[in-house]
């Protein structure tokens, strides 16, 4: 005779059984299904249009300071103002012009070039260390290397200004590659171990049981593989190095100066409507650009 337990558990089974099948969970059934429980509901046309209007004004709202510097740029005025009386392209002229306005166009860009790649470095590898490594070292990892963009940045560029000043890099050109590039890293493991996280581990094992070593194996396989990643990760970064002024502004020195602490610092005595022009361009070249950055034949996907 079978024991207790197995008697009360196969009773239960039974009953649930003939529930299941009855016809009143039938009925129960379709009635259900007929109220659409549990299937995705269909918005009213009311609601599509309202639920429409509201990403349209979200959209304009975000939208609205850039197109409208975008429009003041190309005023000839003196002083900044809108709408513009008149057209022109000369605060786009004052700005190739200017060598002050080129050199520090052209320290941000070498800054940001040389923090990106080293960026990507060390990033795509600690991505690869918490993603393929050991579960207990993710969150910790995690947390440590996204330090950077939880913390403000006037906390940040105290940090990192104390850390410079110990090993005399304050007001030196590597002394800000290296916090640009402690910021850029943040970027390159956030989307570089998301992409490390869709791509198949079967791949990289079944390379390796084929012969082809670890590095191979990263170069063969996991590279190509996760490539729109780390272009992703690798314009992220470059933005953000490009862009950066608290930081910078605690490091640089008189002798170094960069595109946005050239802006910060004319903006505080006078707003000079070449700072205009250069940001209509900082908006206009990354979208024009994105286009033209493909993947296998079409656009490029994050």
């Amino acid at each position: 005779m079978p024991p207790y337990g197995a008697r009360v558990g196969g009773c239960w089974r039974s009953a649930a059984a003939a529930v299941e099948n009855s016809a009143v969970a039938a009925r129960l059934g379709r009635a259900l299904w007929s109220g659409r429980i549990g299937r995705p509901r269909r918005l009213p046309k009311f609601g599509q249009w309202a639920l429409t209007g509201y990403g349209a004004l979200i959209l304009l709202f975000l939208l609205t300071p850039s197109l409208l510097v975008i429009v003041m740029s190309f005023s000839v005025e003196d002083a900044l103002g809108f709408p513009p009386h008149s057209w022109s392209l000369r605060w786009y002229a004052a700005y190739f012009s200017d060598p002050t306005w080129l050199a520090a166009t052209w320290v941000s860009f070498e800054i940001a070039a040389v923090s990106t790649v080293l960026a990507l470095l060390l990033g795509t590898g600690a991505a690869y260390a918490l993603v393929r490594g050991p579960r207990w070292l993710r969150n910790p990892g995690y947390v440590l290397l996204l330090a950077p963009l939880m913390v403000p940045s006037v906390v940040m560029a105290v940090g990192l200004f104390g850390v410079l000043a110990a090993w005399n890099l304050l007001g030196t050109t590597l002394g800000i590659l290296l916090a640009h590039t402690t910021l850029g890293v943040s970027y390159v493991v956030i989307i570089v171990g998301a992409t490390l996280m869709g791509l198949d581990r079967r791949l990289e094992l079944a390379s390796m049981s084929l012969g082809a070593s670890h590095p191979r194996t990263a170069v063969r396989i996991v590279l190509p593989l996760i490539m729109p990643g780390l272009v992703a990760a690798a314009i992220f970064a470059f933005i953000n190095s490009f862009d950066e002024v608290v930081v910078t502004s605690f490091i640089a020195s008189l002798r170094i100066e960069t595109l946005p602490l050239k802006i910060w610092e004319d903006i505080r005595y006078a707003i000079d409507p070449t700072v205009a022009a250069i940001s209509a361009m900082m908006i206009m070249i990354p979208v024009i650009a994105l286009p033209f950055v493909r993947r296998r034949g079409g656009p490029i996907q994050f």
